[in-house]
């Protein structure tokens, strides 16, 4: 009887140990691939790696160390400069950086082919699991890469939800980069890796220019960005480039401290019903959101275009900011599309992408916005409405702050709450 029930609590915690195990994702960590080819290429390992990560990354099931760790790491086992890992050595790498699982391998180019092969190690015994690999024209790099990714969630077992297939294939198609235009990624990767985080940004906007969907140079402007106006507050409040050099302003004053910065851009294009299609909405949107992310210092964008810009939609993004802003953060809202005015009830209405007739219980009225930019808590709100009848938005009161030049007026008119705006218009199309 003792050796059943001994029997059955083993089974039970057997099974409980798998159960819980299942819920965890899996710790995995790429180490940089092997160039085995042109000398030329050795920063592509860095975009390879960096490119696998975030399209890894979208997988719940796996939890992916980020490649700015793997880089520290790298600095403090003195292995920047390392070539290629073999088992032993991805496996202690592995250990230090808490992964279960390590991936790595090579890749080559020569006369317009490109291979890459993976292998996937397991940390804990240094063996080589799995391995795999794809090839085809260098010119198909990013095609290639996604077949890679897919190889390689094959071999770990790993079933993605219908979300994260509809995921993966949409970012697919929009950010689709060249194999000329990945070089110029890994190089300012590498510039990042070395501290030069101007050339690294010059690097980024150039990538971003031609390929603003593609998210990895997207974020890692984001954060260069962050640092170069870091390095700005610090550097250049004396001195040269002191915006209030020549002011009678006291050298230990403590700078102005400021928030993170929101964007919310909403464009349309395709409307539907008694609603015409425009041409250029959501390009203009998403020009403003490449402007953004290579020169200024934002923090989370929220778009929402053409299918994506239901009423249902905006008034959840809006109701996000009004719970997730606080009182030092900064909010543009951009938003272009249609906009309607009804005489008969002295009201304007922006125009979302659901309303398809002219009833005006599809709109969004300019009293609901009014009400969300009155009830998010940042310190400054700029709104752009290019919509028609866009200026019945706006009325209201305007505090102004005489002029004289010291450090007092710069604080008084800093630490106001403003909401500022710009429309294309006033009650008139």
């Amino acid at each position: 009887m003792k050796k059943i029930l001994s029997i059955l609590i083993l089974a039970l915690v057997v099974t409980f140990s798998f159960a819980s195990g299942n819920d965890k994702p899996t710790r995995v960590a790429i180490l940089y691939f092997d160039n085995s080819g042109d000398a030329a290429l050795e920063k592509l390992k860095k975009g390879l790696a960096d490119m696998l990560i975030t399209d890894l990354s979208t997988v719940k099931t796996l939890s992916l160390v980020e490649r700015d760790r793997l880089e520290e790491i790298l600095k403090e086992q003195k292995m920047s400069n390392s070539k290629s890992f073999d088992a032993a050595t991805a496996s202690k790498i592995g250990k230090l950086l808490g992964a279960e699982i390590i991936l790595t391998g090579g890749f080559f180019e020569m006369m317009g082919t490109f291979r890459v092969d993976a292998r996937i190690i397991d940390v804990e015994t240094g063996k080589i699991l799995k391995s795999d690999g794809v090839e085809g024209e260098t010119k198909s790099f990013f095609s290639l890469e996604k077949e890679l990714v897919k190889k390689i969630l094959t071999n770990l077992d790993v079933k993605l939800s219908e979300d994260e297939t509809t995921g993966f294939n949409k970012s697919g198609k929009e950010q689709e980069i060249s194999y000329q235009a990945a070089k110029i990624y890994s190089k300012a990767l590498d510039a990042i890796d070395k501290g030069n985080h101007q050339e690294a940004s010059e690097i980024l906007n150039v990538v971003l220019m031609e390929n603003e969907g593609f998210a990895p140079a997207r974020k890692e402007s984001i954060k260069i960005n962050n640092m170069l106006a870091k390095d700005s507050v610090e550097n250049k409040m004396r001195g040269t480039g002191d915006p209030l050099k020549g002011l009678n302003v006291s050298k230990g004053t403590a700078p102005i401290g400021t928030g993170k910065y929101y964007a919310l851009l909403i464009g349309i294009d395709k409307y539907s019903g008694t609603w015409p299609t425009l041409n250029t909405a959501v390009n203009d949107a998403k020009k403003i959101e490449s402007v953004l992310t290579a020169k200024y210092k934002f923090d989370k964008f929220i778009t929402l275009y053409n299918g994506e810009a239901t009423r249902a939609a905006i008034f959840d993004k809006f109701e996000w900011l009004v719970e997730n802003i606080s009182e030092n953060d900064n909010v543009l809202v951009y938003f272009s599309g249609h906009g309607e005015f009804k005489a008969s009830l002295k009201k304007g209405y922006w125009i979302p992408v659901d309303a398809a007739s002219s009833s005006t219980s599809s709109y969004i009225s300019n009293n609901d916005i009014q009400t969300f930019l009155a009830a998010i808590k940042s310190k400054h709100t700029l709104m752009i409405s290019d919509a028609c009848f866009s200026g019945d938005i706006f009325r209201g009161n305007t505090i102004s702050v005489p002029f004289e030049q010291s450090e007092k007026y710069y604080k008084q008119v800093y630490n106001l709450n403003s909401r500022k705006a710009i429309s294309s218009g006033g009650i008139e199309p």
